[in-house]
């Protein structure tokens, strides 16, 4: 069965002047967004995770016998949650490619097929995603509060009396 998109469905993500799709077509898409959604969804439960991870460290700081330069330890974590969140939006990114391809490529060729190597070359590098968009804004902003606060720590120990 043929699906006309009318012209005036400017919310439907299959919006397209007055492209025919088919029902296997449609459905194909659907499976390339949730697959988009999933991995936008992975970057903010990585985000939380890092927030989670950054106030547990400084709340283990306040213990009076806590060395301040184990907030450092922090840091890796950190970073590493950054790369995986630069991976997630380079999938989410070609995945998007994918999709915009299939919506192009016409009816006739639904091929069900996930793979997205064809488009790696459309899509900029995990590190260079890393350093440009939201994420630096994100993840740097709390390496950096890591930072300080062990010098904080550092120095408040070492002013305060024995």
């Amino acid at each position: 069965m043929h699906y006309f998109l009318i012209l005036f469905s400017f919310t439907n993500p299959l919006y397209y002047w007055g492209v025919t799709m088919k029902e296997d077509q449609i459905r194909y898409l659907e499976m390339i967004q949730s697959v988009i959604s999933r991995m936008a969804s992975n970057s903010f439960l990585l985000k939380g995770w890092t927030v989670t991870l950054i106030v547990g460290v400084f709340a283990l700081a306040a213990i009076e016998d806590f060395n301040s330069k184990f907030l450092l330890v922090s840091l890796i974590p950190t970073f590493f949650f950054w790369c995986l969140d630069g991976y997630f939006l380079r999938q989410e990114l070609l995945y998007r490619e994918l999709f915009s391809h299939v919506t192009y490529c016409g009816a006739g060729r639904v091929t069900f097929s996930m793979n997205v190597k064809p488009h790696n070359k459309k899509v900029k590098k995990i590190y260079i995603l890393m350093l440009t968009r939201t994420l630096p804004f994100f993840y740097i902003p709390l390496m950096i509060l890591s930072a300080l606060g062990v010098f904080l720590l550092q120095t408040i120990s070492e002013n305060l009396p024995q």
